[in-house]
């Protein structure tokens, strides 16, 4: 279905029937501590907000309107009847050219400048929360729940064409929330209960296969805000109780390994969002309690606190820049905000000498990811000292050498002994080889092997190609994130010698990732 359907109204018309109501679109504040502005206009709840990708356009929803904003006037540019209930999901498309929003099982895409219907996704099989544009623009992803007899799944469409491409089930509730990474490699969802009262969840996956990758099953409640940092490397996820007393969870995590990070106390109900600023060094977090808070992303730190709306926030978002947020929710209202300057190194804070470096050094391969989280930070607070150590610490991933692929082609055939200490012994040697051997592995695999070699190469692939990382793979890619935070032309020598190392390796991955986020970065105005 196309055409504009829904006749939207455009700046003129709207704010002449709201002047005739005796109420301004927007009031621009002029305390220093308050919003930039404050935007009304809708009649009932505001569910969602979000900036346009280029940071000019504000789009908001309610059930009964969806409403585009200019975010540098606060003036109101179009309304368009939302013509339904349930709607909790809006989005960009990564160019700003589109605007899609959920309305109960359906999806209206829209053309962004002018309101006009471009496509509706019609009949999902269950009622659609929160919804998120791949990077490139070519997938749709909503989170869907809200069914007596239906679990919650996550249901991604082709944006051009409408159609399906992937169903992702696994959730005990309803899924809440979904977020792509920044690259699309991966897709983070969150759940909670609506018919039923199990634990939220926030699960990892791969955003091409749709394969599960891993669990963060800490909260105890509903889990309604997920957001991906900048370069992908954690997930900071909010929530809190449906209804009635609970403290509101703000969680941060890591993605490698799906462990807690930091743990943010400061709502004194359920918190709804949770979103890191473009930079990655600021989380704002919102919720029941009409609070907007931010966050240290680093340390955990609070930055400031603002009671930010009489009600309820549902949404919050960081502008492109990181200059501004926004937030809307119960009291109708949308509000654009200040961010201030981003939270500065301590003062006084001692340099650590070699005895402390190494101790940081071998926190990097700990078990303990809250305790890594730490090292990566007070490493990356040391740039004289953690560059020329880890320069000396690193080495590029190699490639196997003669005897040792012969030796790996040795242990392939040992998979399949008679004797199980020995099927045991190849298995541990195999693993212990890491990265370099999975070419080998997969022509091994492809060779139609027996069950039992089957079943033990497929348990090595799996463990060797990124779905859990051995102490020493994490050591490594915790370690380029400390270089890609310090940014020196001495660190980025380090990342281009760990870039070259074999291709199939994570860190070698990592490592090139983090010199095209540094080269990203040096491209911003």
């Amino acid at each position: 279905m196309s055409g504009n359907s829904l006749r939207c109204t455009g700046a003129l018309a709207a704010v002449l029937l709201l002047a005739a109501a005796g109420k301004p679109a927007v009031t621009a504040i002029k305390d220093p501590a308050g919003p930039l502005f404050l935007l009304e206009g809708h009649t009932v709840e505001v569910s969602t907000v979000a900036f346009s990708p280029d940071g000019k356009r504000l789009a908001s929803a309610s059930n009964r309107e969806v409403k585009l904003w200019d975010a540098t006037t606060g003036k109101e540019v179009l309304t368009c009847p939302s013509r339904g209930t349930n709607v909790y999901g809006l989005a960009f498309s990564p160019d700003g050219q589109t605007l899609a929003f959920g309305v109960s099982r359906d999806v209206k895409l829209l053309e962004a400048a002018t309101g006009k219907e471009l496509l509706w996704i019609k009949n999902a099989p269950q009622f659609l929360f929160r919804m998120a544009f791949s990077p490139d623009g070519r997938r749709l992803a909503a989170a869907g729940g809200l069914s007596n007899d239906n679990p919650g799944a996550i249901h991604i469409w082709d944006p051009k064409t409408g159609k399906q491409v992937l169903a992702l089930g696994g959730h005990a509730e309803a899924v809440l929330n979904v977020a792509f990474s920044a690259d699309g490699k991966f897709l983070v969802s969150s759940s909670g209960g609506t018919m039923r009262t199990k634990p939220g969840q926030v699960r990892l996956w791969d955003a091409v296969t749709g394969q599960a990758l891993r669990t963060l099953g800490g909260h105890a409640a509903n889990v309604y805000g997920i957001a991906f940092s900048p370069d992908g490397r954690r997930v900071a996820s909010a929530g809190g109780p449906r209804s009635g007393p609970g403290r509101g969870e703000v969680k941060v995590w890591e993605a490698a390994t799906g462990q807690e990070v930091l743990r943010l106390a400061g709502h004194a109900t359920t918190a709804y969002g949770v979103v890191f600023s473009p930079d990655g060094r600021l989380l704002a977090s919102a919720g029941e309690d009409g609070k907007l808070a931010f966050w240290d992303a680093h340390s955990g730190d609070a930055v400031r606190s603002v009671a930010a709306h009489t009600g309820a926030i549902y949404s919050v978002c960081f502008s492109p820049d990181g200059k501004r947020v926004a937030t809307a929710g119960r009291d109708r209202t949308i509000k654009v905000w200040t961010v201030g300057a981003p939270p500065g190194p301590r003062p006084g804070q001692a340099v650590p000498g070699p005895k402390e470096i190494e101790a940081l050094w071998d926190e990097l391969a700990g078990a303990d990811a809250a305790r890594a989280y730490r090292a990566i930070w007070a490493l990356t607070a040391a740039p004289a000292q953690a560059v020329p150590f880890l320069s000396k610490r690193l080495r590029p991933a190699a490639t196997l050498t003669s005897p040792q692929a012969q030796r790996v082609q040795q242990l392939v055939r040992d998979l399949d002994n008679r004797r199980f200490s020995v099927r045991e012994k190849a298995t541990r040697e195999l693993a212990a080889l890491g990265p370099p051997a999975v070419p080998l592995l997969r022509q091994a695999l492809d060779g139609k092997p027996s069950a039992e070699a089957r079943r033990r190469l497929e348990q090595l692939l799996e463990a060797l190609s990124g779905t859990a990382f051995a102490p020493d793979v994490l050591q490594g890619l915790r370690a380029v994130e400390v270089l890609e935070h310090i940014a020196t032309p001495q660190a980025r020598r380090v990342l281009e010698a760990m870039a070259a190392g074999l291709p199939t390796a994570p860190v070698t991955q990592e490592a090139r990732a983090s010199l095209e986020r540094l080269a990203k970065r040096s491209r911003l105005p």
